[in-house]
């Protein structure tokens, strides 16, 4: 356990999304019951010695064509994102980062590292062309055309639907999932641009004793 990095990925993505369709529970419950887990989690990986833990943030989900789709006009940023669910997305990442920083008081000699998911999307979604895209919103596969070209009724795979000439190009592979293109691009901000607090370096300088 001690010489294994463990990688936590996000936590409640789908159901950030659904709440916001209309849920019996709150996006403050969700918050509550999401963060409960990850911390149960963490609390066995670290009770069972582990030494090397990188704890993921939520993405801008707000920015998704699912979430987009299901959002009303009126309640969409300049951006085009669901401005309801992003709001509940960076409440998440708070108390996620202050449930870090406790459990790092709690286990010193642990390196327990966020992953700024978020702000490292953001990073790409407002510098597209550096970044090679072109299209922030819109699904590479899906049906229904337009700036977001998803149908929940009609998703990639199903009949009816298309795929794009160049998916390097989107954010978005299904409205839902990225494109391969957009990972390689979040995974090289995280590991190797300082997107992770503290940087992922200093992890592996810790590991490696430096």
């Amino acid at each position: 356990m001690e010489n294994t990095l463990f990688w936590i990925g996000g936590m409640g993505i789908s159901d950030y999304v659904r709440t916001s369709k209309g849920s019996l529970i709150s996006f403050q419950s969700l918050t509550d019951m999401s963060i409960s887990h990850v911390s149960k989690l963490l609390e066995t990986l670290l009770g069972g010695g582990a030494k090397y833990i990188v704890v993921q943030g939520l993405p801008p989900v707000g920015c998704l064509p699912i979430a987009i789709s299901l959002c009303p006009l009126h309640k969409l940023d300049r951006m085009g994102c669901s401005v309801p669910v992003n709001a509940a997305i960076m409440f998440h990442n708070q108390i996620l980062q202050k449930k870090l920083q406790k459990l790092q008081k709690q286990y010193p000699h642990c390196s327990i590292i966020y992953a700024d998911y978020w702000n490292a999307f953001l990073t790409i979604l407002t510098n597209l062309k550096k970044f090679g895209f072109d299209e922030p919103l819109k699904a590479c596969c899906g049906a229904g055309g337009g700036n977001l070209n998803f149908n929940m009724e009609t998703i990639c795979g199903s009949p009816g639907t298309s795929t794009c000439t160049d998916p390097s190009k989107h954010i978005s592979w299904d409205g839902i999932h990225l494109t391969e293109a957009m990972n390689k691009q979040l995974t090289d901000l995280l590991l190797n641009q300082g997107f992770c607090q503290p940087s992922f370096s200093d992890l592996i300088k810790s590991k490696s004793g430096i």
